[in-house]
């Protein structure tokens, strides 16, 4: 696989991605969690401006090649952008087809509205390849939530001419756990389906990240699916 192509996909992630080192999937004696419960949405100290995390990345294309990555994600400081104040995000992804040995990483950086308690994402930069992305419409981003809520995030354009639009749910993850799920619908800029790419983090009450599952499918590729786990 040509996995720069690949990777054309994960960097929207950049944009909102929660990073944590995993644990082990489910098992046959999971039990539901209490849908009353409140879970934070994003980690411990993830706005205090001193969020550092990392993960190793590992999965396969559906074509049967093997993959394998990192990625990294660590909170900058406040800067302009689109004439507004924004917190900033910092994020290397860097990925490698163990099975042709292609390799492929970006540099990106995401933009978080300055007012934590109306939280918007609103765009980011692609250091890469000088792409910008930035909001046509947001919705405000809940700190917390229970299982079961869902919302829009917003939607966007790109400077190389597609569009994305973004959306979250919280869903159970059994043992007193939940899953934030992050999903991103790319269009080109023809707006025919490009890729859907969905963002799984595993979460306990306080926002910590136990697992993260990504999986991007490519729509103009033959339905082409990249599915990697973080741990």
């Amino acid at each position: 696989m040509f996995i720069k192509n690949f990777i054309r996909g994960l960097t929207l992630i950049t944009t909102l991605v929660l990073v944590g080192c995993g644990g082990g999937g489910g098992g046959s004696n999971d039990v539901p969690t209490d849908r009353l419960l409140a879970f934070s949405l994003f980690p411990p100290s993830y706005f205090e401006g001193n969020y550092s995390d990392s993960t190793s990345l590992k999965g396969s294309f559906s074509n049967g090649d093997n993959v394998t990555g990192t990625l990294r994600v660590q909170s900058g400081s406040t800067t302009i952008f689109n004439s507004q104040p924004v917190i900033t995000f910092d994020l290397q992804l860097s990925l490698t087809n163990t099975t042709t040995g292609a390799t492929a990483a970006v540099s990106s950086e995401g933009y978080f509205s300055n007012d934590i308690n109306n939280l918007t994402i609103v765009g980011g930069l692609n250091i890469t390849d000088g792409v910008v992305t930035m909001a046509t419409s947001t919705s405000i981003f809940p700190l917390t939530g229970s299982i079961g809520d869902f919302g829009n995030i917003g939607s966007y354009t790109l400077s190389d001419g597609t569009t994305n639009t973004r959306s979250w749910a919280l869903d159970d993850g059994f043992n007193g756990n939940a899953k934030l799920v992050i999903t991103t619908v790319s269009k080109d800029s023809s707006n025919v389906l490009e890729f859907t790419e969905v963002n799984t983090s595993t979460i306990s009450q306080d926002g910590t990240i136990l697992r993260t599952d990504i999986t991007v499918t490519y729509h103009q590729l033959g339905n082409e699916i990249l599915t990697l786990s973080g741990s």
